[in-house]
């Protein structure tokens, strides 16, 4: 088990760290922010995403990421890091995995799990269609007086997700 100590992370310039509960930190002040845990948000993803502040720049970076790197060194560019038991939010170190996307695909089929299967649709926080709005599109866009772009504005998705709905027959996880 790794010790619960803060490691810095080096792409930050220090001014950030990880914890082995993966939590990320701020270690300096500077331009006004808040010592201690960052909570960052929730990409449409599914992953934690942390805004960063630091030597004058902002960016935002996946917290999974900051974690392995902070315990790991830094990752390389043809590497991803996998949740092993595939909870997006679940950054612990003991979760985490640096491999290719080929590894990680076939650790994926390895345990049956759908590529590509995760916070979608209606099971995603930040899911924008409820189940009536599917079934909305699909008689609206049969009427033939609808496009599908013009499905997409009023619904305030993109014309692919609307395309899937119609065209491909995917339903609920399709967003």
């Amino acid at each position: 088990m790794i010790d619960d100590q803060i490691r810095p992370i080096a792409s930050t310039h220090n001014v950030y760290g990880a914890s082995a509960d993966g939590t990320i930190h701020r270690l300096r002040p500077e331009q006004g922010a808040r010592l201690g845990p960052v909570k960052g948000t929730v990409a449409t993803n599914g992953y934690r995403l942390i805004h960063l502040r630091y030597a004058g720049t902002s960016r935002n970076a996946l917290a999974h990421r900051l974690v392995a790197e902070a315990f790991w060194g830094p990752i390389p560019k043809d590497h991803v890091v996998c949740h092993l038991n595939h909870d997006r939010l679940d950054n612990r170190i003991e979760n985490l995995l640096v491999a290719t996307q080929s590894e990680n695909m076939r650790q994926s089929v390895r345990d049956k799990r759908p590529v590509g299967q995760g916070m979608k649709g209606v099971s995603s926080p930040n899911r924008k269609l409820s189940e009536e709005d599917y079934r909305e599109i699909k008689a609206l866009y049969s009427t033939g007086d609808w496009r599908q772009v013009d499905l997409a504005k009023r619904y305030g998705v993109r014309q692919t997700t609307i395309s899937l709905i119609i065209c491909n027959g995917r339903e609920l996880d399709a967003a």
